[in-house]
């Protein structure tokens, strides 16, 4: 299972290595800008001061270093473009450099946003629900609210790269599963393999889950989801099989 990506650095070097060595990757390269001048380290202490849930790493390279990540989340023939801190996936030619991509127009349409705790918007508590606001819930119970991203999957690609960036077997199960299923199935992989609860927002007014992955503080949230929002639900365990 091929899971090789490409890094570009703004000095034009390209790294070749697979998707879960990325944040390694990121470490090494932060670690040798704040080694350069105290001024490098004093502008990696403020940033990754909005940084306690995912580690910062990958969003200082990509974000404030301008590195360019190759065919992001498996997207062929793309590449992952930093533009007033956040993400857009940019169509790639195969003749490029890095002053090339750094360069180009965000395609506005098609973007994600970086990890930090202000997009995150982290919450244990269920009033946001009334609002009927997009969210993924996690198998711990800890909720990643849309109501800030402006469209659902912006969330959906964050979590799945932090994931991807470091385990091998989160990165080869989802590229085997897009072989299958396509790269647009990436909201069914998050509650099929990670265990994930997604709830759309109130155009759709309904929330999926897996019956045979759900976990004692997600059916927690289930129950008030179903009865006293009166949301609808889907359970995907015999779909995406």
């Amino acid at each position: 299972m091929n899971v090789n990506v490409k890094i570009v650095s703004p000095n034009n070097e390209v790294f070749e290595l697979k998707y879960y060595d990325i944040l390694y990757f990121c470490q090494k390269e932060t670690e040798k800008y704040i080694d350069a001048s105290e001024q490098n380290l004093k502008e990696f202490v403020d940033f990754r001061k909005n940084y306690s849930f995912f580690l910062p790493y990958f969003d200082f390279v990509m974000l404030k270093l301008k590195y360019i990540l190759i065919n992001p989340l498996f997207y062929e023939n793309s590449y992952l473009l930093s533009y007033n801190d956040k993400y857009y996936i940019m169509p790639l030619n195969n003749d490029y450099s890095y002053e090339d991509l750094i360069n180009q127009k965000p395609n506005f349409s098609f973007d994600f946003i970086a990890a930090n705790d202000q997009n995150i918007c982290m919450d244990k508590t269920n009033g946001f629900i009334k609002e009927h606001i997009g969210f993924y819930l996690d198998e711990d119970g800890n909720f990643y609210k849309n109501y800030k991203t402006e469209r659902h999957l912006k969330m959906g690609r964050l979590i799945l790269n932090q994931k991807m960036i470091n385990s091998i077997s989160i990165c080869t199960k989802y590229r085997k599963y897009i072989n299958i299923h396509g790269e647009n199935s990436l909201n069914e992989f998050l509650v099929n393999d990670l265990g994930y609860v997604v709830g759309f927002p109130a155009d759709q007014n309904i929330i999926i889950y897996n019956s045979k992955r759900l976990t004692q503080k997600q059916l927690k949230y289930l129950n008030v989801f179903k009865f006293k929002y009166k949301i609808e639900e889907e359970d995907n365990y015999h779909k995406f099989r």
